[in-house]
C-alpha cells in the first residue's frame, strides 16, 4: 500500500511541474522588437543593396533577428497597423505593429517624414531572383522586406 502512495505522490508532483510549465509557455508574452536591441542598424536602401548582392546569405543571417532601419515614411495603413518605409525604386519595408505600439506612435506619423524603426526580420518578397527567374517576367516586381512586431528605434 505504501508503494502505491509513493507512486501517486510522484505522479502528482510531476503533473504539477508539467502543468506549471505549460501554463508559463501558454501565457508567455511573445518577444517583440521593443524587447531587444537591433543586431544591425542601416538605411533602408542599404538593406536592399545587401539583399541584392547576396540574397540567401543576408536573408538567412537576418531571419528572425531584430534589425534597425532608417528611412522616410512612404505609406501608413491605419487599419492593419502597417508603416511602409521607402527604400528606393520599387522597394519598401513593411513594418507591422501591434495595437498598443501603433497607438503610441500613430499621431506622430506623417508620409515623407524620417523615421527610425526596429523590427524582427521575417523575409523579403521579390528579392530572391533565383526563385522567380523563369525568363518570362517582363515587369519588375516590387521588393518588400517584412518586419514584424516593430517599434520606434530611439
Amino acid at each position: 500500500m505504501k508503494k502505491w502512495k509513493k507512486i501517486l505522490l510522484i505522479l502528482f508532483v510531476v503533473g504539477l511541474i508539467t502543468g506549471g510549465y505549460v501554463f508559463y509557455i501558454a501565457t508567455k508574452k511573445p518577444e517583440t522588437a521593443a524587447d531587444s536591441k537591433p543586431v544591425k542598424e542601416m538605411v533602408a536602401a542599404d538593406l536592399f543593396k545587401e539583399l541584392d548582392s547576396a540574397y540567401k546569405k543576408v536573408d538567412s543571417s537576418y531571419i528572425n533577428k531584430n534589425i534597425g532601419v532608417t528611412g522616410s515614411v512612404k505609406e501608413i495603413d491605419i487599419v492593419s497597423m502597417h508603416v511602409f518605409i521607402d527604400a528606393g525604386d520599387a522597394a519598401s519595408i513593411n513594418c507591422s505593429f501591434d495595437s498598443t505600439e501603433f497607438a503610441k506612435i500613430k499621431s506622430s506619423l506623417k508620409v515623407g517624414n524620417a523615421i527610425k524603426i526596429k523590427g524582427i526580420y521575417s523575409g523579403c518578397d521579390g528579392c530572391d531572383k533565383s526563385a522567380s527567374d523563369d525568363g518570362l517576367d517582363m515587369l519588375s516586381v516590387d521588393k518588400i522586406v517584412q518586419l514584424k512586431t516593430c517599434s520606434l528605434n530611439n
